[in-house]
Formats: C-alpha cells, sequence, structure tokens
C-alpha cells in the first residue's frame, strides 16, 4: 500500500542569496515571519546580496496563490453571448 503524501504550502515564501552564495527559500504563516528567518540566516551564510518573493507555480510574489485577491472590477464587458451584438437600450 502506498501513502499518498500532501504537499503543504505556507502562505508565504521568500528567496534570497548570500554573500557565501547560497540560495535558499525561508516560508512564513505571515510575511514577517519569513523575512526574520531569512535575516537569521545571514549568522549562518553572511550578509543578504538580493532577496524577494517566490514566484512559481504555487507563489505570485511571495504569497500562496490562493492568498492573493482577485483584481477589482470586470475586466470584461458584457456582451451577447450569441453575437448578436450589442443594444443600446434607452432609460427613459
Amino acid at each position: 500500500m502506498s501513502e499518498k503524501q500532501e504537499q503543504v504550502y505556507p502562505a508565504f515564501r521568500l528567496v534570497a542569496e548570500f554573500a557565501d552564495g547560497h540560495r535558499l527559500t525561508f516560508d512564513g504563516f505571515t510575511w514577517q515571519q519569513a523575512r526574520d528567518a531569512m535575516e537569521e540566516a545571514q549568522i549562518e551564510h553572511g550578509d543578504i546580496t538580493w532577496s524577494d518573493g517566490v514566484t512559481d507555480g504555487h507563489y505570485e510574489n511571495g504569497r500562496y496563490y490562493t492568498a492573493v485577491l482577485p483584481p477589482s472590477g470586470d475586466p470584461f464587458p458584457d456582451a451577447d453571448p450569441l453575437g448578436g451584438g450589442l443594444e443600446q437600450q434607452s432609460l427613459f
């Protein structure tokens, strides 16, 4: 019997490169928690030379994709799905 392994994705994931050349990711329930872990790694790896939020199949700029709010407003205009065109309606 094989076990199904589930992936757990924390709310925030940051990536940083350090003076010693290591590039590591840091997770947290909050952005600050991930940032604190990243800064703490400087003790072992030296100064942070570059950092950013992870963007991949699960994250957008360091935030788990389900935590990213959808854009406000409707980006698509109302249209007739049958292709008959839009008819101007009178307000009077």
